[in-house]
């Protein structure tokens, strides 16, 4: 059984390689900077999308906990911008 890690940033150590056309590079470059992310950012949250919607429960799972952090420290960040305009 491989260990649920791939949370964090520095947990990756793997990697994955595929070839795509000219046109394919551009048509995932276009979407990843509309969306603001890195290609690699990009392309990893299509494919647990994917996942997710052909319903794999331990990536609904994986990817639910990963949400679950990335609000909590949005909301950390928002909180301590409130907290600072409150005490000007």
């Amino acid at each position: 059984m491989v260990k649920k890690t791939g949370t964090v940033k520095s947990d990756r150590t793997e990697i994955l390689n595929f070839k795509v056309t000219t046109y394919e590079k551009k048509l995932i470059e276009d979407a990843a900077e509309k969306e603001g992310v890195p290609v690699a950012q990009f392309i990893r949250s299509q494919v647990f999308m994917g996942m997710v919607m052909d319903g794999n429960l331990e990536v609904m799972k994986f990817v639910s906990s990963f949400v679950a952090n990335e609000m909590r420290q949005k909301m950390r960040t928002m909180l301590n911008v409130f907290a600072q305009k409150d005490s000007e």
